[in-house]
């Protein structure tokens, strides 16, 4: 909780890209990475017609 603290408080400065990892099946680190998402301010200027940008890691499926 410390290290999410420091980041987001750091995190305007464009100085440091946190990266979370989380599990949707156990749901285990999800708190860190919501109470992260909510300590950081409000963005001003959403531009709803821009591109959207997303990585994708790794794919993968399930057998039928």
């Amino acid at each position: 909780m410390e290290d999410v603290l420091m980041t987001s408080r750091n995190f305007i400065s464009e100085r440091i890209c946190p990266i979370f990892q989380v599990s949707n099946v156990t749901g285990q680190n999800i708190n860190l990475l919501k109470q992260f998402l909510n300590l950081l301010p409000a963005h001003k200027g959403f531009d709803s017609n821009a591109p959207v940008e997303y990585q994708i890691d790794d794919v993968f499926l399930v057998p039928v």
